[in-house]
């Protein structure tokens, strides 16, 4: 709601931070040219498009939070082999393997544990809601949300945290990313 705010504010000084950030966005905008120009245009504008829908377009938690783990998804994971593996169980692995990893390589003072759990349940509370299964999502909100189904922001907004950490390793090294992404 914050970003919804801001917008629509008339502060004449809401850009006087700026100069404090204008290197960090000059540095962003070459890697995002070098990515395009790379052929990952396609991919980034449809993640750009999911972000922005997600934060103006949809107001329920549960919606917000499978549209968001399907960024990550659709940045890491591949389909497996059906005749090797649980398929279920496969796609949670890694998502759970390979969002820890990044994320935990673009801030290493994150305890990589604390965020393959935190993963973990969102994941779970994910396919919970895609395949409507409302029982355990209610299950998921009393266990460990205490009873409420606003403190979804809370996962929403480490989703956010995640999400920007995995486009800005896969920034500065995309082939690394669509390795993880491949294997």
């Amino acid at each position: 709601m914050a970003s919804r705010e801001f917008e629509t504010t008339k502060d004449e000084h809401r850009w006087h931070f700026l100069p404090c950030i204008e290197s960090h966005l000059r540095l962003i905008s070459k890697k995002l040219d070098k990515a395009f120009e790379s052929g990952l245009k396609s991919k980034l504008l449809y993640v750009g498009s999911l972000l922005k829908i997600v934060s103006h377009d949809i107001a329920d938690v549960k919606t917000k939070l499978v549209v968001l783990v399907s960024i990550i998804e659709l940045l890491l994971t591949h389909n497996p082999d059906f005749n090797r593996f649980n398929v279920e169980d496969s796609i949670g692995k890694q998502f759970r393997l390979k969002a820890s990893l990044l994320i935990y390589l673009n801030d290493k003072s994150q305890d990589i544990n604390e965020i393959k759990n935190k993963l973990k349940g969102i994941y779970n509370l994910r396919s919970s809601i895609a395949h409507g299964d409302f029982k355990k999502v209610e299950k998921y909100i009393k266990d460990h949300l205490n009873d409420d189904e606003n403190n979804i922001e809370e996962l929403i907004f480490a989703l956010y945290f995640y999400i920007r950490a995995i486009l800005s390793e896969y920034l500065n090294d995309p082939t690394f990313v669509d390795f993880l992404k491949e294997n």
